[in-house]
């Protein structure tokens, strides 16, 4: 279980809303976003993982997500892992499916102004797909220039995420780690 409070100045003074300025022409105007100064953030996650073989496992996680400016979110995580040179390394699939809900302040447009609004996208409602393949790699006992290093492990991934409301995009890493 998690549980998270904030205080202060939550909004983002970058985001802005529309307004119905004008009911008659239906012009708009462009106001800063309103946000409550105070969040309560509560979230409950399992995960089993079973093992097929010493070499591989399913992983298979959820968790469940609801604050109290009226967004609850689910997530729904599997994941199958392999491992490979005599548990040195391993190759990881997954796949994470994500659904949430509109927040009470959220809105496209608003015909007058409130107390609070926001139109962040981040908080109105949509689902959520990730695909993913991940390797890692660790070199138990390596010398480099006559100096040894132990551990050095590097990883490497490659993920696709795809939201209903049309964001998309696509990450690469990579990294080393060394233990000196």
């Amino acid at each position: 279980a998690t549980y998270i409070h904030m205080d202060g100045m939550l909004n983002n003074i970058s985001n802005t809303v529309k307004v119905l300025s004008n009911p008659y022409s239906n012009a708009l105007s462009r106001i800063e976003e309103r946000l409550p100064t105070n969040r309560e953030r509560y979230a409950l996650s399992a995960k089993t993982i079973h093992a097929f073989t010493e070499e591989s496992a399913l992983h298979v996680g959820y968790r469940y997500y609801n604050d109290s400016w009226g967004t609850t979110a689910d997530t729904a995580e599997v994941s199958f892992v392999q491992s490979y040179f005599e548990d040195n390394g391993f190759l990881k699939f997954n796949y994470r499916y994500y659904k949430q809900s509109d927040n009470d302040y959220y809105a496209h447009q608003f015909d007058t102004p409130s107390e609070f609004m926001t139109s962040d996208s981040d908080m109105e409602a949509f689902t959520g797909k990730r695909y993913g393949i991940h390797y890692s790699h660790t070199f138990p006992d390596f010398k480099l220039f006559g100096v040894s290093l132990e551990d050095i492990q590097i990883d490497s991934g490659i993920y696709y995420y795809k939201r209903s409301n049309d964001l998309k995009y696509f990450i690469a890493q990579a990294g080393i780690h060394i233990q000196i």
